[in-house]
């Protein structure tokens, strides 16, 4: 039996020279108790605090999720009137008449008052 009080065979235990067989130590996962195949150990305290970081990280990420969920929300809100304003845009620009009619009416125009003008002389 290893003397757990004792710093250098505790660190032999942890660095795992040894099994572990002090009480407030566990073995690392998949690792048997026996000298052969124990590879290390870890202290019940780092345990806990491990276990405590990984259910802090689990609650941030639902925090983290929630929070985009809710602005993924309020983007949809503030630009419901800009994307409605911009479809209204685009079917106006569908409904006017192509470049190459708006030149052609203008030149007819053109013609017509030249025509009318020398007709006046």
């Amino acid at each position: 039996m290893i003397n757990c009080a004792d710093t250098a065979s505790r660190e032999a235990v942890l660095q795992g020279r040894y099994p572990c067989v002090c009480k407030d130590m566990i073995p690392l996962p998949g690792q048997g108790s026996n000298t052969d195949t124990a590879r290390g150990c870890i202290e019940l305290s780092d345990n806990v605090r491990l276990e405590e970081q990984v259910k802090t990280l689990f609650v941030n990420l639902e925090k983290l999720e929630t929070y985009q969920k809710k602005h993924e929300d309020d983007d949809r809100e503030a630009f419901s009137g800009v994307l409605d304003k911009l479809e209204d845009m685009r079917k106006d620009f569908q409904n006017r008449l192509p470049v190459w009619a708006t030149f052609l009416i203008a030149a007819l125009t053109s013609i017509c008052g030249m025509l009318g003008g020398m007709a006046i002389k």
